[in-house]
């Protein structure tokens, strides 16, 4: 689960295709910052760890405006974590 809070679940693939993750809050929220974390079995499987994305947000669910965008995380070791804006 991408949303629990433990750093011993994790969300994995085996799609080359770019995914996409949307969600929806309770309320309107503004966004100060955001965390991504590894998972905890980089050492073992190294080539899995996420390397670029772009986050978008949106107030109505049909426009969407670019937040930020990682095209190289540099995210190699196990449980490492990665502070976006």
């Amino acid at each position: 689960n991408i949303f629990d809070g433990k750093r011993e679940t994790k969300l994995y693939t085996t799609s080359q295709v770019p995914g996409n993750i949307v969600w929806k809050m309770k309320q309107n929220t503004t966004l100060y910052s955001y965390t991504i974390t590894t998972a905890n079995d980089n050492a073992k499987y190294p080539n899995r760890t996420i390397k670029a994305w772009k986050l978008y947000g949106s107030t109505d669910g049909s426009n969407w405006e670019l937040i930020d965008t990682v095209n190289e995380s540099g995210m190699a070791r196990s449980e490492e974590r990665r502070v976006g804006k």
